[in-house]
């Protein structure tokens, strides 16, 4: 049999490696090794691992002569800055600066490893897909993000940790932190944002500063929210709260994989030598009789505790294995027990230097633990069923303790100086009392827990499963995850059927054993999109799923038919599958206008469609899993579609809520009730224009949220129902998608965030990040007015389209015409079938209009805008501010001249005018048409200084735009943690 390459998989795939960068202290070290050791074990994957010049792990030796765990020592030229960077333990040490001066160390060389290692990944070699690194070194993480290498962030401390940490700005900002005073009192208030903790537990350090420890955490925290998740040695049934709060408080996949000693079989990965004759010792004593003693690899104690801690464990005539690591005590090189010591406990006591932990804990002879509470001890004591004393130093230790008393209750903190008679006490309470039972009862109902979720079907196995899927899959090139496409398509199904049929399971069948066949047998994750068929909505749904299927997802898309009408050309996207949804019965039939009947037609497309979407969704699952057709990972649907989300959430399948309009515009919606109660809304004549200040940037007046405008009087329930369903949507979904960007609307997302309970995912602008997408225009384009306005001089056309919706009289359109016509100026002028109320578009021009326009103005009756747009020629666009035509519009840098006609058009106009100052309000936003201030706004537009300058910001806005695109931009990156939270719900 050949041999398999160390860089395939055995089975053709190029193989894929991890590499690794833990912070060199024993506790940072070991969970890094032991996530190494699952990610090989587990997944086959190649791992290299850098690793400070100082403490070098044992590992690095052993593993020198193994192609898939390699070691690389960065900065052995600054071996003995960093040497001297070490802090030597005890609550005196200031880790936190420590621990930044250490990571400013690695920065240059790790930058010149990590080129090496880039360098070698050719074809021989197992490919580099990610960085995992420790949430303390975001130094390291930037360089690898400078050099397009995504990081996954390892806290090697507990989720309740992570929590406090979060919350320490929020504290700052109350003057909570710093306290006032170390005043006891002070110290022991309880935090109402943190329980259990006291202020006490968030004090870190005795000599780190406060500023100094507040930079450490922003930093921690970077790393998190920059990362593409956040890995955590915890498991769900431990702190399923905490966890909950980390994934919506950082917007990014966490994934909870402890307990890793338990599942890592790997080296041992201790940096001293365990003293195994200890474990002897024990199998000589009686079953949960001994305590043990340590405090880990940093925490110290003075002489005088070393001769307390003796001489308190001889009193409580315990048996006990006692760690005295060497330069524990400080001031002392060689431990010194006190005179007497020795023969007063012989035959019950043994001390050691280092032992073998987790062999020890689990030992049956072991009752007890008194610990420092660093977070690799409570975890391993957890998961071993044994209560503790708790003597919390410094960093996490307190907060550790905190949980293991308050919380879990599996133990006691021993608090106030150290004295033999209290430690005396301490011991027997905990291994001889009745309240030291219950504690161990609960501590083993805890174990029973860890053991149950690392087995199959267990919380930590399958994140565990998420997390090697995500590297695996999400990470790797996209060329070895995209290939041939299937070819079948549900569209030719016949959608006057309302019944599940055989005719559909078997195109179900068929398309998802041809996505299989094409994909050479790699199994794709599946994500449904479902959007409302209208233009403006449509558009932005079908960018969304082409970037999505550019990352590896495969794509179906179900699209509603209430009436047979603005269905997708499923020819144009060969790529997806389609799955047409017809109508239940007939429609509400509601009279009106075009706009109140689309009003009424989303409300009623729920309803209609409820019955036939469940029974093809259901057709969908049924087949995939035994077709092999990739897991069904979630439904993107937009926000309209409450029904029917709820039809996939009920049907087991995660939904995520897509809004189509502005971060600004959704901020209105969910602020809809409270603008009612307040008296804002219904909106009265008198005071449209008075100002709203509870939404604080905005710069809205009444009239820009009232959203009915447009609408008929009696169209006002409707709005509210839709608008309150849209909300629920989101807040009932599994996140909230925005086809916007950071550098637009960055307070409006930064509010958005505090007030939802769901991730927040600002991913645009779409359109640009899908540029080979194919066309997803409803009307057909004419592509003529591209050669007409090649003939044109740059910057001199006027663009002229009110979108897909909107319409106009036939007043209103002579108005307009005329305005256009005098202004002198060029123009292409959009005018749709349907635009002009009551007549034909064209037929409602007014006489002689062509006459005085001939050769300077185009008139089509639907163009490629995004191309309109982005030609040299066009100068300015006069448009209805509608979400989409505003964000091409930014995007391409082209002014505007502002008409909204209803829903969230005003506050999108309003915005556009006063926040980015690059639009034009013609005639206030409001009030009728009238061809003199048309001509007036349009030479101003184009001509006045007012032109120069809101060009000039628009450029800058379009600047912004690409910046965010690209592969280091806030949407690309937001992009990446999209991935991965579908990948992890």
């Amino acid at each position: 049999m050949a041999a398999i390459s160390p860089a395939s998989d055995g089975v053709g795939r190029r193989r894929r490696r991890v590499l690794m960068f833990p912070i060199p202290f024993q506790g940072h070290v070991t969970p890094m090794l032991q996530l190494a050791d699952v990610l090989r074990s587990r997944a086959g994957l190649a791992v290299t691992v850098f690793h400070a010049p100082v403490n070098a792990p044992a590992a690095a030796e052993q593993s020198a002569a193994e192609e898939d765990y390699r070691f690389v020592t960065v900065g052995a030229g600054v071996a003995g800055e960093a040497a001297a960077l070490m802090p030597t333990g005890g609550s005196g040490s200031d880790f936190a600066g420590a621990l930044m001066r250490l990571d400013a160390l690695l920065r240059a060389p790790f930058d010149d490893a990590l080129r090496q290692a880039l360098l070698a990944d050719d074809e021989e070699e197992a490919a580099a897909t990610c960085l995992v690194v420790d949430s303390n070194l975001r130094g390291v993480q930037e360089v690898a993000e400078r050099r397009g290498v995504r990081t996954l962030a390892l806290r090697t401390g507990g989720a309740c940790c992570l929590v406090a940490y979060m919350a320490f700005p929020e504290l700052c900002g109350k003057g909570v932190l710093p306290p006032l005073s170390r005043d006891q009192l002070q110290l022991d208030m309880p935090l109402d944002e943190l329980p259990p903790l006291r202020l006490r537990d968030m004090m870190f350090s005795a000599t780190t500063t406060h500023g100094t420890m507040a930079t450490c955490l922003e930093r921690l925290l970077d790393s998190a929210r920059c990362s593409s998740g956040v890995i955590l040695n915890t498991f769900d049934d431990l702190e399923n709260s905490d966890l909950r709060k980390i994934a919506n408080g950082l917007s990014v996949p966490v994934y909870a994989i402890g307990p890793l000693h338990k599942i890592s079989i790997g080296q041992e990965s201790s940096l001293l030598t365990q003293d195994q004759s200890c474990l002897e010792w024990l199998d000589k004593q009686e079953a949960e009789s001994v305590l043990y003693v340590s405090f880990g690899s940093l925490a110290s104690m003075d002489s005088q505790e070393l001769l307390e801690t003796a001489w308190g464990l001889v009193d409580s005539e315990i048996p006990f294995l006692w760690v005295i690591r060497p330069n524990s005590v400080q001031g002392s090189e060689q431990t010194c027990l006190p005179d007497g010591f020795e023969e007063a406990t012989r035959g019950r006591g043994m001390v050691v230097s280092w032992a073998p932990q987790q062999d020890v804990l689990k030992h049956r002879a072991v009752g007890g633990f008194w610990t420092h509470n660093g977070w690799n001890s409570t975890l391993e004591s957890i998961c071993d069923g044994v209560p503790m004393i708790c003597r919390p130093q410094f960093a996490d230790q307190m907060i550790n303790a905190r949980y293991v008393q308050e919380v879990w209750k599996i133990g006691f903190e021993l608090e106030g100086k150290l004295e033999r008679r209290m430690i005396e006490r301490a011991v027997r309470r905990l291994l001889c009392s009745e309240e030291g039972k219950e504690m161990r009862h609960r501590a083993k109902d805890l174990k029973n827990k860890a053991t149950t979720c690392i087995e199959k079907g267990g919380s930590s196995n399958t994140a565990i499963d998420m997390l090697v899927n995500l590297i695996m899959c999400i990470l790797m090139p996209r060329e070895s995850i995209v290939g041939a496409e299937s070819g079948v398509n549900l569209g030719e199904y016949d959608v006057r059927t309302n019944r599940r049929s055989s005719g559909i399971l078997r195109l179900i069948k068929e398309q998802l054993h041809a996505a299989v066949a094409a994909g050479a047998g790699h199994r794709r994750r599946r994500v449904l999109f479902l959007p409302l068929p209208l233009q403006g909505h449509i558009n932005p749904m079908f960018h969304l799923a082409s970037v999505l299927h550019a990352r590896g997802f495969a794509v179906t898309v179900f699209h509603l038919q209430p009436a047979g009408v603005n269905a997708p050309d499923a020819s144009l996207h060969p790529a997806f599958d389609f799955v047409p949804v017809p109508a239940d019965g007939d429609g509400d039939g509601a009279g009106g206008d075009y706009l109140e009947a689309t009003l009424a037609g989303i409300l009623d497309v729920n309803r209609r469609c409820e019955a036939p979407f469940r029974e093809r969704l259901a057709a969908l699952l049924e087949e995939a899993a035994p077709a092999g057709g990739g897991d069904v990972a979630c439904l993107v649907a937009d926000a309209h579609l409450l029904t029917l989300m709820d039809v996939a959430r009920r049907l087991g399948v995660p939904t995520l809520a897509l809004r189509t309009g502005s971060a600004a515009s959704f901020r209105v919606f969910a602020a809809h009730r409270m603008l009612r109660d307040m008296g804002y809304l219904p909106a009265r004549e008198s005071e449209l224009d008075a100002p709203v200040t509870v939404l604080p940037p905005a710069p809205y007046r009444v009239r820009d949220v009232m959203l009915t405008a447009g609408f008929g009087g009696h169209a006002q329930d409707q709005i509210y129902e839709l608008v309150s369903r849209a909300v629920e949507a989101v807040r009932t979904s599994s996140g909230l998608i925005l086809n916007t960007f950071d550098a637009l609307e960055h307070d409006e997302l930064a509010a958005l965030r505090r007030d939802l309970d769901v991730p927040v995912f600002d991913v645009g602008p779409l359109h640009k990040l899908s540029p080979t997408a194919p066309p997803s225009s409803l009307l057909r384009q004419d592509r003529g007015c591209l050669e007409w306005l090649d003939s044109q001089a740059p910057a001199s056309v006027l663009y002229v389209s009110f979108g897909s919706i909107a319409s106009v009289s036939a007043g209103e359109l002579v108005e307009a015409a005329w305005g256009i016509a005098n202004s002198g100026h060029p123009f292409l002028w959009v005018l749709r079938p349907g635009l002009v109320r009551g007549a034909a578009a064209a037929a409602a021009l007014p006489d002689g209009f062509d006459a005085v326009t001939r050769g300077r103005g185009a008139v089509v009756s639907w163009a490629p805008q995004e191309e309109v747009l982005a030609h040299p020629a066009t100068a300015a666009f006069w448009t209805h501010c509608g979400w989409n035509s505003t964000l091409e519009s930014v995007c391409a840098g082209v002014p505007m001249l502002l008409r909204p006609c209803f829903g969230d058009q005003p506050g999108n106009a309003r915005y556009a005018e006063r926040v980015w100052r690059a639009g034009l309000a013609l005639d206030g936003g409001g009030g009728e048409l009238e061809r003199g201030k048309v001509e007036a706004a349009i030479r101003r537009l184009m001509e006045e200084d007012d032109a120069a300058g809101m060009r000039r910001r628009a450029g800058e806005l379009k600047s912004r735009a690409a910046e965010c695109i690209t592969k280091a931009g806030s949407s690309c990156l937001i992009i990446d943690k999209l991935v991965n939270h579908i990948l992890s719900i």
